[in-house]
């Protein structure tokens, strides 16, 4: 959601009545997974400083999707992706190493280093690549409402490698992340007849 309103307010991109019903619809069946179908559970949230950090996270994330498809980088991927990581890397190493003088590393083993080794790889270079690439051939708002699927996923490979039971609550709330996306992505606002018009005239 904050995405879509970044979009708005800086890419100027279209939104409508429809989409917002969508992304409330998606946001209520996250959350049906998160507090497994409880209400009382819902109700018992706190909020609490890792909250907040979470919070931040969701607004940067928003501001990188958004800000990545104003600036309109001319560089391919690959190396847009290896100036990505390094400048990642780089904000990251101080606290690396802090945790490191500090001992407060842990002994990863070679379980470890092979879990490490596929979240830099799959989980980080791979996901980036085609995030970016979303965002380019999508709208902002479009490639961030998809990261609504992320709990289903998660909920799938759970059960799929781990053997974790899948619930109730994971299908009414999967059902409606896929009903709310389906809102954002087909009732989209139509673009203006004036912006068609000159689109088919360059064309």
């Amino acid at each position: 959601m904050v995405t879509m309103l970044l979009a708005w307010l800086v890419l100027h991109e279209p939104m409508n009545g429809w989409q917002g019903i969508g992304l409330a619809i998606a946001f209520i069946g996250v959350v049906a997974i998160a507090v497994h179908g409880s209400f009382a559970l819902l109700l018992g949230l706190k909020i609490g400083l890792g909250d907040l950090f979470a919070f931040g996270a969701i607004v940067l994330f928003a501001g990188y999707t958004v800000l990545l498809k104003r600036a309109k980088f001319e560089l391919p991927t690959l190396p847009l992706l290896v100036i990505l990581l390094a400048a990642g890397s780089a904000a990251a190493l101080p606290f690396s190493l802090w945790e490191i003088w500090h001992g407060e590393h842990a002994n990863l083993g070679k379980t470890g280093y092979l879990a490490l080794a596929y979240t830099a790889v799959i989980g980080g270079a791979l996901m980036y690549v085609l995030y970016n690439w979303s965002v380019v051939v999508l709208s902002a708002s479009r490639a961030g409402t998809l990261i609504y699927t992320q709990p289903l996923f998660v909920a799938f490979f759970a059960w799929l490698i781990l053997g974790e039971h899948l619930a109730w609550y994971h299908f009414v709330g999967g059902s409606l992340v896929i009903v709310g996306i389906l809102f954002v992505t087909l009732l989209r606002p139509k673009p203006a007849a004036g912006a068609a018009g000159q689109a088919k005239t360059h064309g």
